[in-house]
C-alpha cells in the first residue's frame, strides 16, 4: 500500500537548481512524496492520472522518469508540472505500479492531498 501526500507549491525545485548538480525544474509545481506502507517493495510507473469533473487526465512528465522501486517503509519524491486550472478541477491523484495497482490520493478544497 503506497501513501501518497501532495505538495503545492514545493521549493524544493529551487533546492535542486542551487544545491544539487544544476539540476533545472522551472515548471515544477507539485511534489509529491510517496511511502510504501506495505511488507513488499512496489515499483512506480512515471506518470500520474488526475481524475475530476473533465474525466481522467495523465501527467506524463514525472521526475524522475521511468520505474522506480520503493522498497517498503521508504518515501521516495517525485515531481511534476500540473495546470493549475486542471489541479482545481480534480479531486483525484492516482499513482499506478508496475501490477497494475492503482494508488490514490484525495485532492482537498485547498489543494494539497488529505
Amino acid at each position: 500500500m503506497l501513501e501518497i501526500r501532495l505538495i503545492v507549491d514545493s521549493a524544493a525545485t529551487e533546492v535542486f537548481g542551487t544545491k544539487c548538480c544544476n539540476l533545472r525544474f522551472p515548471d515544477a509545481n507539485l511534489e509529491l512524496h510517496v511511502t510504501n506502507r506495505g511488507e513488499e517493495s512496489v515499483v512506480v510507473q512515471s506518470h500520474l492520472d488526475l481524475e475530476g469533473d473533465h474525466g481522467t487526465k495523465r501527467i506524463v512528465s514525472l521526475f524522475p522518469g521511468g520505474e522506480q522501486r520503493i522498497e517498503p517503509g521508504r518515501t521516495m519524491a517525485f515531481y511534476c508540472y500540473v495546470d493549475e486550472e486542471l489541479w482545481q478541477r480534480s479531486q483525484s491523484l492516482v499513482l499506478e505500479d508496475e501490477r497494475g495497482g492503482r494508488h490514490r490520493a484525495s485532492i482537498g478544497e485547498s489543494g494539497c492531498g488529505d
